[in-house]
């Protein structure tokens, strides 16, 4: 889904089916004459109008994200800039091996690019999905996934502190627990030895 501005080019970045609310609500609706981002993070609900997850309710730049809060590809919108990066196909859903944090990668990269992100706590789209980033307990590929984010970010020593951490924080205990450890582990592996798919920025239309 895209808009056309009279300065640019603005897409929204739903990975699923989703409808815009309220009706009359569009994304071009953040004034970017008077935020500068490129990138915005927002806020998604369910069909029946409730908070798609707990969201922060402060505005607050990319540097600023609050500890555990992780951002979700459906309430993503952005303003086309060079600075901001393609995805890593070696996440999402149809990857063989790691079935999301995509958009975690990807705002992570843009940043480093340079490309001003901002939190705002505006509702745009509502959709009857789940997020795949709340199926870790169950499913292996989501548990590689946040071993391989946690790797790009933080490197694999910081990786693997942080999910030893996570692991003895969390509601698994036994065989699950360690089940999910192994997982991590081996997304922090397949970061290390896999190659980054060749990439361009995605520049701005001509």
């Amino acid at each position: 889904m895209h808009y056309f501005m009279p300065q640019a080019t603005f897409f929204c970045l739903p990975m699923t089916i989703v409808e815009y609310c309220p009706p009359t609500y569009k994304p071009s609706d953040i004034s970017f004459k008077t935020t500068p981002p490129w990138t915005l993070p927002v806020q998604a609900e369910t069909i029946d109008g409730q908070p798609f997850r707990q969201y922060p309710v402060h505005e607050f730049n990319y540097n600023e994200t609050p500890r555990g809060y992780w951002y979700c590809s459906m309430g993503i919108a952005l303003k086309m800039s060079n600075r901001i990066p393609a995805f890593d196909t070696r996440f999402g859903i149809n990857s063989p091996c790691l079935a999301c944090g995509e958009e975690e990668v990807w705002l992570y990269q843009a940043h480093r690019n340079k490309a001003a992100i901002r939190y705002f706590p505006k509702s745009i789209i509502r959709t009857r999905s789940v997020s795949t980033g709340n199926l870790f307990d169950t499913h292996t590929k989501v548990q590689r996934s946040k071993g391989a984010v946690l790797t790009i970010m933080h490197g694999p020593l910081g990786a693997l502190a942080r999910c030893t951490k996570y692991i003895f924080c969390s509601r698994l205990s036994g065989w699950k627990a360690f089940e999910a450890f192994c997982a991590m582990l081996y997304g922090i592996i397949y970061i290390m030895v896999s190659h980054e798919p060749n990439r361009t920025n995605c520049t701005l239309p001509q």
